[in-house]
């Protein structure tokens, strides 16, 4: 019997995890023999308060799972949270995956301390010391964001680190407390550092630019983004991610002690992003250019609230009509609209390792499935008008200031 334990187990990722580790004998996870598993999920949100898929959903009542609602930045939780559902307590957990995080932009320093810094040091150090025996491997999520922001070379995973969001540093600060103690205690531990995640349950990744599109199908204006399209917006699908949790414990001698960027090779940016989205929206897309995001950065935050207002009103308004309930939302922290690169090298994980991405770009098939995920439980409003998605076009290059695509200054993102 393999015995998994998910730290965070409800989230965008661990609900998409589960699926790969629950998944038939033909599939990726296999070698993780499903019909001899048991999962155990960890999370303070009970599954049917996360807005969960049909699909998702009935993962939590699979009788290989067990779930417990614990606050993992709680100490006196995680006795509760690290204990063997067989009640056996010399049982071992073959692998833990710590994706418990505060994900969200625009939190005090106290809490991303909180619940990023100190929970993981928590649970790493009761991982280390409590269990009667090391799992195979620790798994411990983190983020791309810790790089420095350029967009001359991709970051491989000995680049610069200088955190751009407030969760990344404490992200980072993580990585460290988290590596120490590894180290010290000989725990088998790999970290990952994510891209920008997208696929099905995406709320913060690539979802809050395809809210804000959504909001222009009627209106008849141009959906303008701050800077130009190349700024950097490299992605990673989470089913990838979650195969490469799978490949980490399959094969932990290659992963021990070792830190593993994720992210495709299809080198997104802002140009092709938003290009799908126009496609699948039927609306016009643009870039304000360099000159007027320089004014507003000025004022940043008074031009991010005029921007995230222009979407805030529309967007209640489309669901109203359509009796939608949701909690998916256009807004954008400041944090992420600043001239901020995700310019992430991913594949020393597949020459080193031999893991391959099942998706290897950004498509808008892929974003169109997202999007249509949503649309089926009952989040988003069905209003996509592409239904023949040509093939994916290659990226635009860096551009001149001038010369963005359709650009209406009268009616843009700053507006």
């Amino acid at each position: 019997m393999t015995s998994v334990l998910i730290l965070g187990g409800t989230g965008f990722v661990a609900r998409n995890l589960l699926s790969q580790l629950l998944a038939t004998p033909s599939s990726p996870a296999a070698a993780l023999s499903p019909a001899l598993l048991h999962v155990k999920v960890v999370d303070k949100k009970h599954p049917k308060m996360q807005h969960l898929s049909q699909d998702h959903s009935a993962l939590y009542d699979d009788e290989r799972v067990t779930f417990a609602q614990c606050d993992l930045s709680r100490k006196s939780m995680l006795d509760k949270a690290f204990s063997h559902p067989s009640g056996d307590a010399s049982a071992k957990w073959d692998l833990i995956v710590n994706l418990a995080a505060e994900t969200a932009n625009g939190c005090s320093h106290s809490t991303y301390e909180a619940r990023c810094l100190n929970l993981s040091k928590n649970c790493v150090e009761y991982a280390s010391t409590h269990l009667s025996a090391p799992p195979t491997l620790y798994v411990e999520m983190s983020t791309a964001a810790v790089y420095a922001s350029q967009n001359r070379t991709p970051a491989k995973e000995d680049a610069q680190l200088s955190p751009w969001t407030v969760q990344a540093q404490y992200k980072l600060k993580a990585e460290e407390a988290v590596t120490e103690v590894a180290h010290h205690n000989t725990l088998p531990l790999v970290i990952f550092r994510p891209a920008i995640i997208y696929g099905n349950g995406d709320k913060s990744g690539l979802m809050p630019r395809a809210v804000a599109a959504a909001t222009y199908v009627n209106t008849g204006e141009s959906m303008n983004f701050l800077w130009d399209g190349a700024l950097r917006m490299n992605t990673v699908h989470v089913v990838d991610v979650c195969r490469a949790v799978v490949h980490a414990y399959q094969n932990p001698s290659q992963f021990s002690s070792k830190i593993f960027n994720l992210s495709d090779c299809g080198d997104s940016d802002q140009q092709r992003v938003n290009g799908y989205l126009g496609e699948l929206f039927g609306i016009n897309v643009g870039f304000v250019g360099r000159m007027l995001s320089n004014v507003a950065r000025i004022n940043m935050d008074g031009a991010v609230e005029v921007a995230n207002e222009k979407h805030l009103q529309p967007w209640g308004k489309l669901c109203a009509e359509r009796n939608i309930d949701t909690v998916l939302s256009p807004f954008i922290h400041r944090e992420l609209l600043e001239r901020n690169h995700v310019n992430v090298d991913g594949s020393a994980i597949s020459t080193s390792t031999g893991f391959v991405y099942q998706h290897p770009e950004l498509t808008p098939q892929l974003l169109k499935g997202m999007i249509m995920d949503a649309v089926e439980t009952k989040l988003f409003p069905d209003v996509l008008v592409s239904d023949t998605i040509p093939e994916s076009e290659g990226k635009a290059g860096e551009e001149e200031e001038g010369e963005e695509t359709k650009i209406d200054n009268t009616n843009n993102f700053l507006r």
